[in-house]
């Protein structure tokens, strides 16, 4: 209840009680007379309180009218922080495993003199029966290098002054050997046989034979020919290539190189 309720709840309830007081004073005589005349005393207090109570009804009534909800505290948004996982640093990159090479490193061309015995020829120095152009190649390892060089093949192209191809062996001839194919043993130097003159320039692929000149696998060679690119591979995943000078007319071989593959 608020303080005017109270205030006028006191007076009118004040004055009730204290009107049937001065009832019965004799000084009050005259105006209680005069009410009663008028109104009545019964009725003046009986509308008193019924004012009261009518205005109470009607107050409380305003008051459910113009109450409101208690404000409500503004919604807040909850950001809810979640850590940011970690950028992982970029792995390094795979590198493939590092595998071992052959390493030819004594590298010579000349000219010779050689001897066949059945399929094989050998150096004979100012006794051989014919002139050669040899190559010597040297397995020299290195660090990470092949100790044996296995399975080795040689192919020879021939090339004129002017740089055309104007033949070729598939498969070239050892000194020393009877097979094409042989390894490359450590410090061991191997010597392939170019080209050779019995008469003319040629070439002498495996399993022929110098002293038959009817045999149809031998490859005539030019005299015009000044360079031979030699082809050493194996029977996996190696090749390596050289270049040799060589000027059949004179009878001379110069360098022998590594070439560009």
């Amino acid at each position: 209840m608020s303080s005017t309720k109270k205030w006028l709840t006191a007076i009118v309830v004040g004055v009730s009680v204290n009107y049937r007081f001065i009832e019965h004073m004799d000084y009050m005589n005259p105006i209680v007379t005069w009410l009663n005349k008028r109104i009545g005393s019964d009725t003046l207090i009986e509308t008193l309180l019924a004012a009261l109570l009518i205005f109470v009804v009607l107050s409380d009534g305003e008051n459910e009218a113009t109450v409101t909800e208690p404000a409500q505290p503004p919604l807040t948004q909850h950001h809810h922080h979640y850590m940011e996982p970690a950028e992982k640093e970029p792995s390094p990159p795979k590198t493939a495993p590092r595998r071992r090479i052959p390493n030819i490193a004594h590298q010579k061309g000349r000219v010779t003199r050689i001897s066949e015995m059945g399929n094989t020829f050998y150096e004979a120095n100012k006794d051989g029966n014919v002139k050669a152009v040899i190559a010597e190649l040297r397995n020299e390892p290195g660090e990470f290098s092949l100790i044996t060089w296995h399975h080795v093949r040689a192919s020879i192209a021939y090339y004129n002054e002017q740089g055309d191809e104007v033949a070729d062996v598939g498969r070239a001839s050892w000194l020393d050997s009877s097979n094409s194919v042989l390894d490359f043993p450590s410090q061991v130097t191997r010597k392939l046989i170019v080209a050779i003159k019995p008469k003319d320039w040629i070439a002498v692929p495996p399993d022929t034979s110098v002293a038959f000149d009817g045999d149809d696998a031998l490859v005539s060679l030019p005299e015009n020919i000044r360079r031979a690119r030699i082809i050493l591979q194996d029977d996996r995943e190696f090749s390596l290539p050289f270049t040799i000078d060589v000027n059949l007319s004179a009878g001379t071989a110069d360098s022998l190189t590594r070439a560009v593959s």
